[in-house]
């Protein structure tokens, strides 16, 4: 028989023995680490930009808008006496007219009655001075010279009166503007109840409020139908019917152009041909200082510039680049 320290000591060292196999079995299933490997060298890509060339043109800076066609010569029609009463209005808008013909009558009926008393008594009085004049002495004889003359010259009023009654045409031409006022409505003295225009004689008008860039004399392209005429800017009227207008006058005839028609204008503020020219859009601006990105060959930089003529979408350059150039596109 074994005794029994022995026993125990060869027990506990078959306990180290197989832990230990264990031990190394299990370090021999784990992974081995693999070398980290240095990363591969890239070569940075090449910065590729949009560019814009730098050309010669021609620019234009204009305005544009539509006009009404209207006539240089127009006249009103009117009267000279307040109250007077509507008693017929014969013409309307549009129509044709002649000079002379008739547009509003004006109520005179109890002128005219008065005018057939008045020439009664004219009669009278022409009876009495031709008596006078036969027999009376020289106080008589002045005082009917002076009493037929009164009443030569209220008859004369009258008569005027019953005329001025009738408003006629002041030219020949087409009827723009008629007044509203119906029978019975009363009359302002000097006020316009008619308007005739020469449909002959016509030019372009356009509200410019606050246009301060037109001058007389600028051209100006006008549009009809189609069709492209050539003006002038002839007026800028700071008072009157047409105040904070301009007036355009045409070169020669518009085909088929009427009164109150409608026609597109575009005004010639500046214009220049053959110069370097740019889109807008590339300009940075810092206070007073503008320039753009130029591209030369790998490098770019920097350009200040000066400007000439500018438009919505492109700027004239005096300075700072030459034809040819690349710009960077934003």
């Amino acid at each position: 028989m074994w005794p029994k320290k022995n026993l125990k000591m060869s027990f506990a060292m078959v306990i180290i023995a197989v832990c230990e196999a264990v031990f190394l079995t299990g370090c021999s299933l784990l992974p081995k680490e693999k070398k980290v490997l240095a990363p591969p060298l890239i070569q940075p890509k090449k910065q590729e930009y949009q560019v814009y060339e730098v050309t010669r043109g021609d620019i234009t800076r204009s305005i544009n808008s539509v006009g009404s066609i209207i006539s240089t010569s127009e006249a009103d029609a009117f009267v000279k006496e307040n109250g007077r009463r509507i008693k017929n209005v014969s013409v309307k808008l549009g129509s044709m007219v002649k000079k002379g013909d008739l547009l509003i009558e004006l109520d005179s009926e109890n002128t005219e009655s008065d005018l057939t008393l008045e020439k009664f008594i004219l009669q009278k009085v022409e009876l009495s001075y031709e008596k006078t004049m036969q027999s009376g002495d020289d106080y008589a004889k002045k005082m009917a010279e002076i009493d037929l003359n009164m009443e030569k010259y209220k008859v004369q009023q009258m008569e005027q009166r019953i005329a001025a009654a009738r408003i006629t045409a002041p030219i020949s031409g087409k009827v723009i503007n008629v007044t509203a006022l119906k029978e019975g409505d009363a009359v302002e003295a000097y006020k316009a109840l008619a308007t005739v225009a020469d449909p002959d004689s016509l030019k372009i008008v356009y509200n410019a409020t606050g246009n301060t860039d037109t001058k007389t004399g600028m051209k100006v392209e006008l549009t009809y139908s189609g069709k492209v005429y050539e003006g002038v800017v002839e007026q800028i009227p700071d008072s009157g019917k047409y105040k904070d207008h301009i007036i355009i006058s045409p070169n020669t005839k518009i085909d088929g152009a009427k009164l109150g028609d409608s026609i597109d204008i575009n005004i010639i503020i500046q214009s220049k041909k053959d110069t370097l020219i740019i889109p807008k859009s590339l300009i940075k601006s810092f206070s007073t200082v503008k320039s753009v990105e130029v591209l030369d060959g790998d490098k770019k930089y920097s350009a200040v510039i000066e400007t000439g003529i500018e438009t919505t979408t492109e700027v004239e350059i005096l300075s700072g680049l030459k034809e040819g150039q690349k710009l960077i596109l934003r």
